[in-house]
């Protein structure tokens, strides 16, 4: 999965770097690039389904799904509606718009973690938690993860969020960026 993003991101790259400066590309530029990039990507990389969405930043220009959302009943991919895994990769997206907030001067990367939450996290250790120890997995918790059904049965996204957050985190069990405190949930 990592590959295929990481050529569908190239892909984009070179598209983007292939337009003329100042020029958004149209919708039937778009169509024509990623209708013959990405299923020829897919059958390399024995993808079954994959959307792609371009924006200029406020609107979107290109939103498209190929290929199936279900193997089984044949369900075509609905760009509005599948839902797709994103795992690790959320990592860099999640980052890139930390820093752009501390570029900004909205937040410090050695803020602690608390100032932008609505409730205290255990107080096992002086040293707060801070920005940069939730980037590097350092924050010192237990690994716990919730039960599926403990954490969604009957809540909204946000309210599994929460119950995620508030519940779930887990013991701190080392001070901050300790050598024993790198924890990378599942791993």
């Amino acid at each position: 999965m990592k590959r295929i993003v990481c050529a569908v991101l190239l892909f984009a790259a070179l598209f983007s770097a292939s337009a003329q400066p100042g020029r958004k590309p149209n919708p039937e530029e778009l169509s024509r690039f990623f209708d013959t990039a990405i299923p020829a990507l897919m059958e390399e990389f024995h993808i079954a389904g994959a959307v792609v969405g371009i924006t200029d930043g406020s609107n979107t220009l290109f939103l498209r799904g190929y290929g199936s959302a279900d193997l089984e009943t044949e369900t075509a991919v609905d760009p509005e509606t599948t839902l797709f895994r994103a795992g690790s990769i959320s990592k860099l997206f999640t980052w890139t718009a930390i820093m752009q907030l501390e570029e900004e001067g909205r937040l410090g990367l050695n803020d602690p973690v608390e100032k932008y939450l609505d409730f205290e996290l255990p107080n096992t250790f002086d040293q707060p938690i801070r920005i940069i120890d939730l980037m590097n997995h350092t924050p010192g918790f237990e690994d716990r993860r919730p039960k599926a059904d403990q954490a969604s049965s009957g809540r909204s996204a946000e309210g599994r969020l929460l119950v995620v957050v508030r519940v779930f985190s887990g013991k701190r069990i080392n001070i901050p960026f300790h050598a024993d405190a790198f924890r990378e949930p599942g791993r």
